[in-house]
């Protein structure tokens, strides 16, 4: 819990104390992004979906929250929540293309669902178990503007938590505003 707190008041200090807000004299980019993504996750081997949104707090802080459902491979499942913020630099003159990497937080919940179990008389027989962890992540990715208003992200991150590390790897499409 205290690494968390310590990341929090990290991040808001980066944001804040940051001089390096948007100009008139920079090219004029979208500040905000809501989308969808698609992926993979290394701990469930199977695939994952959801939604992202992007703030760009500054020049060189972007805050980015996302939703992410990890679908049931071998009866387990995951929702997971991450907190992270970007710290992107431009790799072309018109700042369309953008490299990142990204720090966080995240909370997933593993859920894990019996097979088939033999017949009770007791109707909740249902003995799905959950996994609430919190963790960091570290990573990074590239996004591109293809228009003044449609963005390409590529990321890939990993998650550590106890017991539960994983490696996440997500394509997204958003719409830049």
């Amino acid at each position: 819990m205290k690494s968390i707190k310590f990341l929090a008041f990290l991040l808001t200090i980066i944001t804040f104390a940051s001089n390096s807000t948007l100009s008139a004299s920079e090219p004029q980019l979208p500040r905000k992004t809501l989308g969808i993504l698609a992926g993979y996750d290394t701990r469930n081997h199977s695939a994952e979906a959801g939604i992202f949104f992007q703030y760009r707090a500054s020049k060189i802080v972007r805050i980015a929250p996302d939703l992410t459902y990890i679908a049931r491979r071998k009866g387990t499942d995951a929702l997971a929540i991450n907190l992270n913020v970007h710290f992107p630099f431009a790799v072309s003159k018109s700042g369309r293309v953008n490299v990142y990497p990204l720090a966080g937080i995240n909370y997933t919940s593993w859920n894990y669902h019996p097979g088939k179990m033999a017949r009770s008389t007791d109707e909740t027989d249902d003995v799905t178990r959950r996994d609430n962890k919190f963790g960091l992540n570290l990573g990074g990715g590239i996004d591109v503007l293809i228009t003044s208003t449609l963005k390409l992200r590529f990321e890939g991150k990993w998650v550590g938590a106890k017991h539960t590390s994983t490696g996440d790897f997500a394509v997204g499409i958003g719409y830049a505003f």
